[in-house]
């Protein structure tokens, strides 16, 4: 699959492809994941506090909670092209 992002005024910035798309649990993600995501210092620990903090916050008031094995979708793509 192909996708163009954009900046928040809207505006094209480029396009990237979609390499794989694979369902994972959280407590699963490795730490080559955590790295390709190249947030922080790119370890799983980073990743895993973030990641949490972030799911808690989006899950706050739904009814649903966090749990170690919560299924996430983790998508890896490739730059195809940049503005």
């Amino acid at each position: 699959d192909l996708a163009i992002f954009t900046n928040w005024q809207g505006q094209p910035l480029g396009i990237i492809e979609t390499v794989s798309v694979t369902i994972t649990a959280f407590n699963q993600i490795s730490a080559d994941y955590a790295a390709l995501e190249g947030e922080g210092d790119k370890s799983l620990e980073y990743w895993q506090r973030v990641h949490w903090d972030y799911y808690q916050r989006e899950l706050a008031g739904t009814g649903y909670q966090c749990h170690p094995d919560m299924p996430l979708v983790c998508e890896q793509f490739k730059l195809i092209f940049k503005e």
